[in-house]
C-alpha cells in the first residue's frame, strides 16, 4: 500500500480554497472506522492555519423518531432515517449558490430539531458521517474521502465506545452494508484511506496509509 503524508491531505484542501470561497469536503466509512477522528483533526489543523471550519455530522440530520422506518430493514430505502435531502438542501446547495447554509440539526436528548444555525459560505465545510457520499450527494463535493477499517476492528472500536447497544448495532450494520453494495461510496473517493491505522493524534507528518488513489473521475 502506498502511503501519504497527513500534511499532503490538508494541503490539498488548501489549494482547493485558493481557488474558491468554499471547499465541501465528504468523510464517510462504516460506524467505528474513524470517520469523525479524521474529521476533527483535518478540522484542527486547518483551523491552526487561519481558515475557517465548519464541521457537520450527518448523525445531526437524523429523522425524528416519529418519522423514521417502522418496518424492516430489509424493505427500508437505503439511509432512510437519515434525511439526505435536508442535508443537501440546507448544507451543501446553497453555498455552492453563494448563500449562507441555515440548518436545524437534530437534538438526540429532545428528539426534535433544534434552532436554526448559519453556516457561512467561506472557508472549508467538512461532511463527517456515514451516507455522505450516497449516490444522490457525491457530485457536489469538492474532495471526497472513504475509510475503510476491519469488521472485528470497528466492533472492537464501537464496543469501547459504549454508546451503541447491541441490537442498534444488529439493527444498522445491515444497513450500511447494504449503502456499501449499491451505492459504492469508494468508488467515488479521491482518497480511499486504510483507517486501521489512524491514531488519535496526526501530526502533518504522520503518514496515513492508502488502500488507493480513486481515479479523477467524479463529476
Amino acid at each position: 500500500m502506498a502511503h501519504v503524508s497527513f500534511s499532503e491531505i490538508t494541503e490539498r484542501i488548501t489549494g482547493l480554497q485558493s481557488t474558491q470561497p468554499l471547499v465541501l469536503v465528504a468523510i464517510d466509512g462504516p460506524a467505528g472506522s474513524g470517520k469523525t477522528t479524521f474529521a476533527q483533526a483535518i478540522a484542527d489543523s486547518l483551523r491552526a492555519t487561519g481558515f475557517p471550519i465548519s464541521v457537520v455530522k450527518t448523525d445531526l440530520f437524523v429523522r425524528p423518531v416519529s418519522e423514521r422506518w417502522t418496518g424492516s430493514s430489509v424493505d427500508m430505502p437505503i439511509g432512510y432515517d437519515l434525511d439526505w435531502e435536508r442535508l443537501r438542501d440546507q448544507v451543501i446547495i446553497p453555498p455552492r449558490e453563494g448563500s449562507h447554509a441555515r440548518a436545524q440539526l437534530y437534538d438526540w436528548v429532545s428528539d426534535e430539531l433544534g434552532p436554526w444555525q448559519v453556516i457561512k459560505p467561506v472557508g472549508v465545510t467538512i461532511i463527517d458521517g456515514v451516507f455522505s457520499l450516497r449516490n444522490e450527494l457525491a457530485s457536489h463535493y469538492d474532495l471526497r474521502i472513504w475509510l475503510e477499517c476491519p469488521h472485528k476492528k470497528r466492533l472492537k472500536r464501537l464496543s469501547s465506545r459504549g454508546d451503541t447497544p447491541q441490537h442498534e448495532l444488529d439493527w444498522w450494520l445491515p444497513i450500511e452494508r447494504r449503502y456499501v453494495k449499491c451505492h459504492n461510496p469508494a468508488a467515488r473517493a479521491d482518497f480511499i484511506i486504510n483507517a486501521a491505522t489512524l491514531t488519535e493524534s496526526l501530526l502533518p507528518e504522520a503518514l496515513i496509509q492508502i488502500v488507493r488513489l480513486a481515479p479523477d473521475s467524479h463529476n
